[in-house]
């Protein structure tokens, strides 16, 4: 590792760790903190209202800032061949939004978890629709980003190996997103399938930092697997 890639490999650790940190908290450490919300259900966002909730908030503020240090890593680690600008562009936006909805609590939803469940009809706090909003967007922005990136890497014949996953990940995720909005949360599972897509999400982005942080999408000068 050079004095030049040192900044680079920090910058995708920072992702990586951050990433991995809301992980932790969300799918690992409240549903011991708070075992009465049922993951199968509740939306992650929805431990920010009960104990704890600091923590929560926390974990929207890592992410929030892991999201920039991935788009400052692919600035600064990819070639112009290997660099998609309108991704970086969209991981900014992203990691902003993402770090809102930690700033502002979302409502509990489910009114009731004994099957069938049943969704609040009453209209959201004005607190709730900032922290929908701005988490939507962060979201979007993150999938729609991925895409870009993955596109330009493999356009630049860079997912060689194991990095070919990445685009079944971000093929995976925005399916993984519409079965959520259309279908789960209509059944009342919103929980599992919000779950389900971010954990593709969380994925793509781990190993995204990892192909930074090993130099693996750096130019090389034999030929690359031209997928």
């Amino acid at each position: 590792m050079t004095d030049a890639t040192k900044p680079i490999v920090m910058l995708a650790h920072t992702a990586a760790l951050g990433t991995l940190f809301f992980v932790f908290v969300m799918y690992v450490a409240f549903p011991f903190i708070q075992p009465e919300l049922n993951p199968i259900y509740r939306f992650g966002s929805e431990y920010s209202a009960g104990r704890m909730g600091w923590l929560m908030k926390l974990a929207f503020f890592v992410w929030g800032g892991a999201l920039l240090a991935l788009a400052v890593a692919m600035a600064r680690g990819l070639d112009v061949a290997a660099r998609s600008k309108t991704a970086v562009v969209l991981f900014v936006v992203s990691g902003v939004g993402v770090f809102l909805a930690g700033v502002f609590d979302s409502d509990l939803q489910v009114l009731n978890e004994n099957p069938p469940p049943r969704w609040i009809e009453a209209p959201a706090s004005d607190e709730e629709s900032l922290h929908s909003t701005a988490g939507m967007v962060g979201l979007i922005s993150l999938m729609v980003g991925a895409g870009f990136a993955t596109r330009r890497l493999r356009l630049a014949g860079r997912l060689g190996s194991k990095y070919h996953a990445l685009r079944s990940l971000a093929w995976l995720t925005p399916v993984a997103f519409l079965a959520f909005a259309l279908f789960f949360v209509s059944y009342g599972l919103a929980g599992l399938g919000q779950r389900i897509f971010l954990a593709l999400m969380f994925a793509w982005q781990v190993l995204t930092a990892r192909g930074l942080a090993t130099g693996a999408f750096a130019l090389r000068r034999q030929h690359t697997d031209p997928d």
